[in-house]
């Protein structure tokens, strides 16, 4: 299956090429960190499926959105044993240089990240057992110091080594893991480190993960069945906890993950547009600066273009700074 996959992302690193039609005149964009991070995050961008996977992928239609950063991931393909394909990283890594060169060249700043994936499907946790297996660890740190190194010689200005380790590694595994990811990006990387995080238990009191070693930390928020009441609640208080333990710390708070999945893609297409507000709203409130919104990949969840959160997306991002 892993060599099957290292054929397909090949195949679509070529694709890639010839539709983003982008003229590359060998000399790499200087970063440019906005002062308010307006991404989209899409994480099918360099899935081997073809162009235009994700409604806004192409650096016009970002721009058009009002956007200004392009969030999406590296696959970092597993098997059963925890064995990393190798060649289907090193692929993912050039499809990934080619688009943020299109990004960059147009002016839209990129936060790259790598993604753990096991078969088909969307992400999920990752088995304790790979987890503590010395031989995953080595290969997907290699994946990361490789897809670092990229991205320092493309200048992309924010990285995170893993999506949502929290999440994917549980929290205790997650500490072990982070500072020593942290470590390996800074070794070849001199742009922002990000802790692109879950951490869904933080305003439930949850245990507060390891964030040492990066330079910002961001939270996933998405409506489930709550009322709209209770989800501007528990978005307060998440941004609430995460704004205090940025001060303390000094890095950076982040909302690299929001919009409609999982439970919140059966809510109306009202209560979807006003929860996508609820978290502009709240974030404002908080004092954060970055609003990275999710666009579902063609045929899952809510797109934005041509949804009910678009407009919305558009005049909140028209009204940031």
């Amino acid at each position: 299956m892993l060599r099957l996959a290292s054929v397909a992302i090949l195949v679509f690193s070529l694709l890639a090429l010839g539709c983003l039609n982008l003229e590359y005149d060998g000399h790499t964009v200087p970063r440019a960190y906005p002062d308010v991070v307006k991404g989209v995050w899409m994480p099918a961008l360099l899935v081997p499926w073809g162009p235009a996977i994700h409604s806004v992928e192409q650096p016009d239609a970002l721009r058009d959105l009002g956007a200004n950063t392009a969030s999406f991931a590296i696959s970092v393909p597993y098997d059963e044993s925890g064995a990393v394909d190798g060649n289907a990283v090193d692929f993912s890594i050039e499809a990934a240089r080619q688009w943020i060169r299109a990004y960059r060249s147009n002016n839209v700043s990129v936060l790259l990240s790598l993604e753990p994936v096991s078969g088909f499907g969307e992400p999920g946790v990752i088995p304790s057992g790979i987890v503590s297996n010395p031989e995953f660890t080595v290969q997907y740190d290699e994946a990361v110091q490789k897809s670092a190194r990229m991205a320092e010689e493309e200048n992309v200005e924010f990285f995170s080594p893993m999506n949502e380790p929290d999440y994917k590694l549980g929290v205790d595994a997650a500490d072990q893991w982070n500072p020593r990811m942290a470590r390996v990006v800074q070794n070849v990387f001199s742009g922002k480190r990000v802790y692109k995080g879950s951490l869904y238990d933080v305003e439930r009191g949850g245990r507060r993960p390891d964030f040492s070693g990066y330079d910002a930390v961001g939270v996933s928020l998405s409506l489930y069945d709550e009322s709209l009441e209770d989800y501007r609640k528990r978005t307060a208080r998440t941004l609430g906890v995460l704004t205090k333990w940025a001060g303390q710390d000094g890095f950076e708070p982040m909302v690299t993950e929001f919009g409609i999945w999982g439970a919140g893609a059966n809510r109306t297409a009202e209560q979807q547009a006003a929860s996508v507000a609820i978290v502009f709203d709240e974030g404002r409130k908080a004092g954060v600066k970055a609003f990275v919104v999710f666009d579902s990949p063609a045929g899952h969840y809510v797109q934005i273009k041509d949804s009910a959160i678009e407009p919305v997306v558009r005049e909140n991002f028209r009204q940031l700074p």
